[in-house]
């Protein structure tokens, strides 16, 4: 989440790479996208809560949607 909020992240990052290397035991014993589903279900959840206006939440979900593709590949390239 830090990554996908952050303006600090150097633009030569291999974002993907970095999350494989950084969940590498947790993808090896079955970490997917079905996880990755269930806390950003949660994250927006907590923001409605909290009464965060749903275009800050839209805005948020946009920074982590592309991140979903590397739950669903896990450890394959």
């Amino acid at each position: 989440m830090r990554m996908a909020f952050s303006d600090s992240v150097p633009d030569d990052l291999d974002v993907a790479a970095h999350m494989r290397a950084k969940h590498y035991r947790l993808f090896a014993i079955g970490l997917n996208e079905k996880h990755f589903d269930k806390v950003a279900t949660h994250f927006v959840e907590t923001l409605q809560h909290l009464g965060v206006v749903q275009a800050l939440i839209d805005e948020a979900v946009q920074h982590i949607a592309p991140l979903r593709v590397v739950f669903e590949k896990g450890l394959k390239k």
